[in-house]
């Protein structure tokens, strides 16, 4: 899991805290109750006189544990837990560690569940005593649970600033990467952003990309340059990816990205969008060729082998049916070559952004 999807999943988590209100207001009540208890347990290192109302004092808070209950909605109370519970999951890696924080609350619930439930069956103070202690424990580490997530929510992702002429482009490949491809995915990338700094007349030396953020196994970039290179970057992998897995073939292939020229240009709207930036296109019209199949190259690579591409916060997939199709199957996305490139080419081209 990436830092910026762990940052996501925090924050869903805390903007639902609201949902899981009458579990955490009613754990603390019994937290509460369990603290009160104390003052009975000080007693003790006071002396053998003090022994009689120390039991008597503790027995009886046990045993009026049953009004505290009474004043819980437990319908409510246990909806509310099964919902923190569901939330939960979304943390859970594929090779769980039983060490971790959310691991410990997760058994810490199971466990005040069980003596919760014991306890509606068999008021009494033996059975008072395990629930508020249960519930004690409950509450601090969801407590320490909530102070973490606060922490990391603020904290993750310290990114850098871009410039008033900067603007950011945040790439996620979802399948994990050999380091020979996601090193070629990167490089994809940066050449993306040459090939158009040339087209466009823009210093790399003045304006470089630069990495704000890159985190590795999936790939998840994100990259900081020019506002006006970086928004052709963002109009040029959303409509490569949406032409693409429009035409997502049932043999786990992604028909390939046209190059020939026009075809090129038909998709990407290139000499449209440079004219749109006051670029005489005519006069340039051999570099945009030359562009033009580079642009395709490196587009082709980005997406190549990919059931999915997250452009800033759009995802664009092959569909949830041909995504399934591709999990239970266990296969590779790759653009095809079963055609000479460029001759099987979709008549629809994605909207212009």
């Amino acid at each position: 899991m990436h830092t910026l999807e762990f940052k996501n999943r925090i924050s869903i988590f805390l903007d639902e805290s609201e949902q899981f209100k009458a579990f955490i207001d009613g754990l603390h009540t019994l937290s509460s109750y369990a603290n009160a208890m104390d003052q009975f347990l000080k007693l003790i290192p006071k002396g053998s006189a003090q022994y009689s109302n120390s039991g008597t004092g503790l027995h009886s808070h046990l045993a009026n544990t049953k009004s505290v209950i009474a004043g819980i909605n437990n319908r409510q109370f246990f909806r509310s837990l099964e919902g923190f519970q569901k939330s939960l999951l979304a943390f859970e890696p594929e090779n769980k560690d039983p060490t971790s924080l959310i691991s410990t609350v997760e058994r810490s619930i199971e466990n005040f569940s069980d003596v919760y439930d014991h306890f509606l069956s068999h008021q009494n103070p033996d059975n008072a005593l395990p629930l508020i202690l249960a519930a004690r424990e409950l509450n601090t580490q969801i407590s320490v649970l909530y102070k973490a997530f606060s922490f990391f929510e603020d904290k993750l992702i310290e990114q850098a600033v871009p410039g008033s002429s900067e603007s950011k482009l945040t790439v996620i490949l979802p399948q994990h990467l050999t380091l020979k491809d996601f090193a070629k995915k990167l490089l994809a990338i940066q050449e993306l952003y040459s090939e158009l700094c040339m087209l466009m007349a823009v210093s790399e030396a003045s304006e470089p990309l630069r990495i704000a953020k890159i985190e590795s196994g999936s790939l998840w970039a994100m990259v900081i340059g020019e506002t006006r290179i970086i928004n052709l970057m963002t109009s040029f992998l959303e409509r490569t990816a949406t032409w693409a897995y429009r035409n997502y073939t049932s043999e786990g292939k992604i028909t390939a990205i046209p190059q020939k020229v026009e075809a090129i240009d038909s998709l990407l709207g290139l000499s449209k969008r440079l004219a749109e930036q006051n670029i005489d296109t005519t006069i340039i019209k051999e570099h945009i060729s030359k562009s033009a199949v580079a642009l395709s190259k490196n587009l082709s690579e980005i997406l190549d082998g990919q059931p999915s591409i997250t452009i800033n916060d759009q995802t664009i997939s092959v569909g949830t049916e041909s995504h399934k199709n591709f999990i239970s199957n266990h296969s590779t996305l790759h653009l095809s070559r079963d055609t000479p490139l460029g001759e099987k080419e979709s008549n629809e081209s994605p909207p212009m952004h």
